[in-house]
């Protein structure tokens, strides 16, 4: 006798399956038919288990089951993102209050810049693999998307330098430089062929940094034209940041009469090193033997450094005296000239500029010392610019108008306080001789978010990154915080 399904296992057999009772139990199958020649009538073919049927439903087989849940499976980079969102808190601040809707894109695009340095049409790859596409699961990283997040940045100029603003006004003792950039776009505005510091002919433009010597921060950028001559752009920015207490410091092919009346007119502090061979220095504190004649000296780095300062048209001139950079100077002459009368005789005239630093200032508050200090400090804005050109490879751009421009160097600036921001605390913390914030980003991106289907887990912490975590005085419950 044939048996009668139930009514709730009856609706779901439907056409091209069957269902069969074995014991107690009722099983789904997918069924078609095909012509059998010999008994000259149509076979039934089994061809698929589809599953158990229930009252509350069909189970699936138990490999379905299990591919289903391999394909819930997602892995993605959670340590080195959660660090950034921890330490970058002020910043995303920041971002929120000005950029509202669009600061989440803006941090999440900043944060893949500083991490894989990608380029746009790579960015939602990396979202999607990085625990960013979780924090900040709002953040449109398609490439058309963000085209037009650029633009609209980049076209609303005063919105970053509402940003930026805030960022300046308090901080104190703050560097200003200037480098290029170059672009083979045909369309931006801002470019002119010219020669940068390396002798190098190209289409190009500029940009003008501010950096905060006690924080080590770059906090304010402007772009500027190509033509441009460093010293006309330094008043207008300085009064568009609205901040007071700025120092500028240039290098020593910097000065000259022409920018020092300039800087006079614009009431701007300045420090210029000069050229060794300047008449406005007085070397004849170093022609005599005794350190009486110098005007004291301090220490810095564990050296110690004798000043002396000379008035000239009301303002210092202070000669730096390094005894270890002499000797090092000495060393490195000696050993790259010939012994012939002529070249030894060379020695002989310029011995006494040896380890020496010379520099032209108005800064009449600052002692030598502090003088000193921030002459060194520039080395700092230095490493900004090597850092934004080659860790974010941000001095080449393709962008096609001004605006998306602007929109791609504030993007990348985010990035670059990023960066310094994990560099702060690695010198907070005395680890940079031994760690670089990208040291930092690889050893906390072995720690992986895994999630399978509602279930959430992060991977064991490698004993290294473990070790750093410990230095850093952070754990997995501050990274899991949002």
């Amino acid at each position: 006798m044939k048996n009668t399904l139930p009514d709730w296992a009856k609706k779901h057999q439907i056409k091209g399956t069957q269902i069969v009772k074995i014991r107690e139990n009722y099983y789904l199958y997918k069924i078609s038919s095909r012509w059998d020649k010999h008994k000259k009538r149509a076979k039934k073919i089994t061809e698929k288990y589809l599953g158990k049927v229930t009252k509350e439903g069909i189970i699936k087989p138990k490999h379905e089951r299990v591919l289903s849940q391999l394909n819930k499976i997602s892995i993605k980079e959670f340590g080195a993102t959660s660090l950034l969102n921890h330490i970058c808190y002020s910043l995303r601040e920041d971002l929120e209050n000005v950029f509202h809707d669009d600061w989440k894109t803006i941090f999440s695009f900043a944060a893949l810049r500083f991490f894989e340095q990608s380029p746009i049409k790579n960015l939602l790859h990396h979202f999607e693999h990085s625990f960013l596409s979780s924090l900040f699961s709002e953040a449109d990283l398609r490439q058309k998307q963000v085209s037009i997040l650029l633009e609209k940045i980049g076209s609303r100029r005063h919105t970053m330098v509402k940003y930026m603003q805030k960022n300046c006004i308090s901080k104190k003792n703050l560097l200003v430089d200037l480098t290029h950039i170059f672009s083979s776009s045909e369309n931006l505005t801002w470019l002119s062929i010219g020669h940068n510091s390396e002798g190098q002919f190209h289409p190009q433009l500029n940009m003008l940094l501010l950096f905060s010597k006690d924080e080590n921060m770059p906090v304010y950028f402007r772009l500027l034209d190509g033509a441009v001559k460093d010293v006309s752009s330094i008043k207008g920015t300085i009064d568009e940041t609205g901040i007071k207490d700025v120092i500028f410091i240039g290098d020593k092919g910097f000065f000259s009469e022409g920018n020092e009346v300039l800087f006079d007119f614009s009431d701007i502090k300045h420090i210029f090193p000069l050229r060794r061979n300047s008449t406005l220095i007085d070397y004849s504190v170093m022609k005599q033997q005794s350190r009486r004649h110098f005007d004291g000296y301090f220490f810095f780095n564990e050296r110690h450094i004798w000043h002396k300062t000379a008035q000239l048209n009301k303002k210092r001139c202070i000669l730096f005296f390094d005894e270890r950079l002499k000797t090092e100077e000495e060393k490195c002459f000696l050993s790259r000239i010939d012994k012939k009368q002529s070249e030894t005789q060379e020695f002989y005239n310029k011995e006494h500029t040896l380890g020496t630093i010379a520099v032209f200032t108005n800064a009449d508050d600052l002692t030598a010392e502090e003088v000193y200090q921030y002459l060194k400090a520039r080395t700092n804005i230095e490493v900004v610019f090597d850092t934004f050109k080659n860790l974010l490879e941000a001095d080449k751009t393709y962008m096609q108008n001004d605006a998306k421009l602007y929109g791609w160097m504030f993007i990348n600036f985010i990035a670059l306080q990023m960066y310094y921001t994990l560099y702060g605390i690695l010198l907070k913390k005395k680890l940079l001789n031994n760690y670089s914030p990208q040291d930092i980003l690889l050893h906390f991106s072995k720690i992986y978010s895994v999630k399978i289907g509602e279930k959430e887990i992060i991977s064991e912490v490698p004993k290294t990154t473990r070790l750093l975590m410990e230095k850093f005085g952070i754990t997995i419950d501050i990274l899991l915080k949002k």
